[in-house]
């Protein structure tokens, strides 16, 4: 609570010296004075503890399903849809309902049992509902809107980080089902967008109510997009056979687009004129770039999440888009139809190239500020 009440007490002055130099408002500095308590709404343990909690949580529901189908507890499709619904509802329940601030300690394992309740209670529906209608499609669709429905229903960072990936799995073998593989191409830019979007307004973002849930959102579409992308660095013959995936360029383009907008409006907000050398070299290499990647959509949407990352500050997206692009270059170099020594040499012009290119960015960013001041 004395957090709070520093942080209120700091956020406050700075507000004052903002409205008595006619930068605020009165009523921008009640609405920011209004929303501090989301603001400093933060998850209670680690991404370490919570990763930890999600195995055991796994664990458990798998343990208690052998045990269940063993001992035959549960037999039949009927069976697995009603006890489904009666653990997913439990957890809600649970999670919803059950939390007492004056038994926090408790709490910790109502949790952790609703969520081994949430994922056990999906698994017997899914397997269920599959038994019953046996379609692939009908599985996929089924299993899109449980985990829509989960995200809402069920307020947990896990589940709801968990529950964009799985959509976006399903959508993935719903369109091999159907043969229309071609609507991946409209399914990573629909991501980029949506990444790209949430990240932008991450400032009015953390003043809603459901920060925690929008926040974790954001995180889960990147890693989707970026777990899409990675059928583009896939070359084995039977995967191929199994997924003709073709055109990776439409990606590719929509993808370039996208970055361009971003840095478009990056530099803009540092100052930078539409006009200037500066912006157009820029963006002008960003475009080399995406000529040269136009069949590695990955790379461009690694460097996508990697500025968008810059942009906000945030050393944890920085830090995935950083292991996507390492792994998106590795196979970019892999599959390359060249020589060891060729790679090699490619991969030292490519190394002192961006060196060169940074020193120039530097030199050039400088002079601009200078040549404004």
């Amino acid at each position: 609570m004395d957090n709070v009440e520093n942080s209120n007490y700091s956020i406050e002055m700075l507000l004052t010296k903002l409205e008595e130099e006619k930068l605020l408002d009165a009523q921008g500095k009640q609405e920011i004075m209004a929303s501090i308590p989301s603001l400093l709404q933060k998850n209670s343990s680690p991404w370490m503890i919570q990763a930890l909690v999600a195995l055991a949580a796994w664990w458990a529901a798998i343990l208690f399903l052998i045990f269940a189908f063993g001992t035959r507890l549960i037999d039949g499709k009927d069976s697995m849809v009603i006890f489904g619904l009666l653990f997913s509802l439990a957890a809600i329940f649970l999670k919803r309902f059950l939390y007492i601030p004056a038994m926090k300690s408790s709490y910790i394992f109502v949790s952790q049992l609703a969520l081994a309740a949430s994922v056990a209670g999906q698994i017997l529906l899914v397997m269920g509902f599959g038994a019953e209608v046996k379609t692939y499609t009908g599985i996929c669709l089924f299993i899109i809107g449980l985990e829509v429905a989960m995200f809402f229903a069920y307020p947990d960072v896990i589940q709801r980080f968990a529950s964009p990936i799985i959509v976006t799995g399903a959508c993935l073998c719903l369109f091999s089902e159907l043969k229309l593989l071609m609507l991946i191409h409209a399914l990573i830019p629909a991501l980029g967008i949506a990444a790209v979007y949430l990240w932008i307004e991450e400032s009015w973002i953390n003043t809603q109510k459901e920060a925690l849930a929008l926040k974790t959102l954001s995180y889960s579409i990147v890693v989707s997009m970026l777990g899409v992308l990675c059928l583009s660095a896939i070359q084995d013959f039977e995967f191929q056979r199994l997924f003709p995936i073709q055109y990776w360029w439409i990606s590719s383009v929509c993808l370039s687009l996208l970055l361009l907008l971003l840095e478009h409006r990056i530099l803009h907000s540092y100052g930078i004129q539409t006009l200037s050398s500066f912006y157009f070299f820029a963006l002008g290499s960003t475009l080399v770039l995406a000529a040269l990647c136009h069949n590695s959509p990955g790379i461009i949407g690694a460097i996508l999440i990697l500025v968008l990352g810059f942009s906000r500050g945030n050393g944890t997206l920085m830090g995935i888009a950083l292991l996507a692009f390492g792994s998106f270059l590795f196979f970019y170099y892999y599959n390359l139809q060249s020589t060891l020594l060729q790679k090699s040499l490619i991969l030292m012009g490519t190394g002192t190239t961006l060196l060169l290119l940074r020193a120039f960015f530097l030199y050039l960013f400088v002079k601009n500020r200078e040549e404004q001041a």
